[in-house]
């Protein structure tokens, strides 16, 4: 038998709603808005020029009961 773990991004209503209770993995979405906008003024105003930036910021898992336990 195959079983999988499901673990979605950016589902916390629905999680709630469900059984048994999603495990998900949550993004810090007003920081990715602050940063995504920072990104942009300094493209717009100059300041800068170069290659594409990356930006990493830190994720969570809020852990429900979607996904198995591993073994071994």
């Amino acid at each position: 038998m195959i079983c999988h773990s499901n673990v979605p991004f950016r589902a916390r209503a629905l999680s709630r709603v469900v059984h048994p209770p999603l495990t998900i993995v949550t993004q810090p979405l007003e920081e990715i808005g602050v940063q995504a906008a920072n990104v942009i003024l300094s493209r717009l105003t100059g300041k800068n020029t170069g290659a594409a930036m990356t930006v990493t910021l830190s994720t969570q898992i809020q852990q429900g009961s979607s996904v198995l336990p591993l073994n071994g």
